[in-house]
């Protein structure tokens, strides 16, 4: 065996690992979440700016003003910490190539929509029940996380006016309510109960959480519907947004819109994973040539464009935010995850590869070319 086939057999090993390197970086940039918001991590710093933005629409000092304040930051709490969404290349793919993004658009946000059900009910939950027969003002008292559960599980119950009859018992024995108004209050609770059973079964036809929103929201809208205006009615969130955006006078713009947008996202997500993917099969390719050299200088140029926008940009801005405006706007960029920083791993390793490891060796054959060697 010759020293150029001694050298050229060195390569076999760099072309696996820079095979593996290409995989991984394509996979992650096409099938991964791209950008993860959670709305969770940035909770706190939104409920203390809004209350900055907020503390001249009343008076501090004032103790109802402070109450109103403290539910409506911990709705907000609530709320944001069931906010959490993901997108990827295939989220901006069904919005370009869908015959009709706006169905992909509808998706993506009845899937947000769900995220947040749960707090909305159970916070409108304790108003209904505050408002419910003789129930005190202190309805703090009632487990409102048990309470949404039996609600929830009213459907599978074998008796459903025994179901709602406990359900009614256990928010008068929590709320103390008193003993002459015990039976009173009881029987409206579950007069209230079964009217929204009956009226989300009969509507929906289920009994579930996205259910009795879709079932109230149609209900309102119906009535508030006036002057010949389009009534938005849905049995789930999906129909519910498919009718919000057909409504509307500039649906055929929103669609043009959200299809070039979702089009120019694409290409520019694509182009770098098609490069990442061009370097795994030329890898492949020379791994049965007898030439194993190939060029990677499209990857070193295109490759980290993914992790620069998606993961890097945000940590700069944080970093930038923190130094203009303050801390507690920066960390609202906490909520940005992402997951190309894999890609820009692979980046790295590529390039720490590429210099120490394959460079030398190419060096060698090169040197032994210009020498006047041949392959054999």
């Amino acid at each position: 065996m010759s020293e150029m086939e001694r050298l050229q057999r060195r390569l076999i090993p760099v072309n696996i690992v820079v095979m593996a390197l290409a995989l991984i970086a394509f996979i992650s940039i096409m099938f991964l979440p791209l950008l993860t918001v959670d709305m969770s991590k940035g909770a706190d710093a939104i409920i203390e700016i809004s209350t900055q933005g907020n503390s001249d629409s009343g008076d501090p000092s004032d103790p109802a003003w402070d109450e109103a304040m403290s539910e409506g930051m911990e709705l907000t709490m609530d709320m944001l910490s069931h906010v959490k969404f993901s997108v990827g290349a295939m989220n901006f793919a069904a919005m370009a190539f869908a015959g009709d993004p706006m169905d992909s658009v509808v998706k993506f946000t009845a899937d947000i929509m769900r995220n947040f059900t749960d707090a909305i009910l159970k916070t409108s939950l304790q108003t209904v029940i505050a408002n419910m027969g003789d129930i005190p003002e202190e309805v703090a008292n009632i487990d409102m996380d048990a309470i949404y559960t039996k609600l929830e599980e009213l459907e599978s119950s074998g008796d459903l006016d025994k179901a709602i009859h406990e359900i009614a018992v256990q928010i008068v024995n929590e709320a103390d309510v008193s003993a002459q108004d015990r039976e009173e209050c009881i029987s409206q609770i579950e007069s209230s109960f079964k009217n929204l059973y009956d009226e989300t079964k009969s509507y929906a036809g289920s009994f579930t959480p996205e259910a009795i929103v879709c079932t109230i929201i149609s209900e309102m809208n119906e009535q508030d519907s006036t002057g010949g205006s389009p009534v938005i009615k849905g049995r789930n969130y999906e129909e519910l947004l498919t009718q919000l955006f057909a409504g509307s006078d500039a649906s055929a713009q929103m669609t043009a819109m959200f299809k070039g947008v979702g089009l120019s996202m694409f290409i520019s997500v694509v182009f770098p994973a098609i490069m990442w993917l061009i370097l795994f099969l030329f890898a492949l390719l020379h791994l049965f040539a007898k030439n194993k050299r190939f060029m990677m200088w499209y990857v070193k140029l295109w490759g980290f464009s993914p992790c620069m926008v998606y993961f890097v940009v945000p940590l700069v801005a944080k970093g930038i935010i923190a130094a203009i405006a303050g801390e507690i706007y920066a960390s609202i960029l906490a909520m940005l995850s992402s997951l190309t920083w894999i890609c820009g791993v692979c980046y790295l390793l590529l390039w720490c590869v590429s210099i120490f490891w394959a460079f030398p060796i190419k060096k060698k054959i090169r040197a032994m070319k210009k020498n006047g060697y041949g392959e054999e």
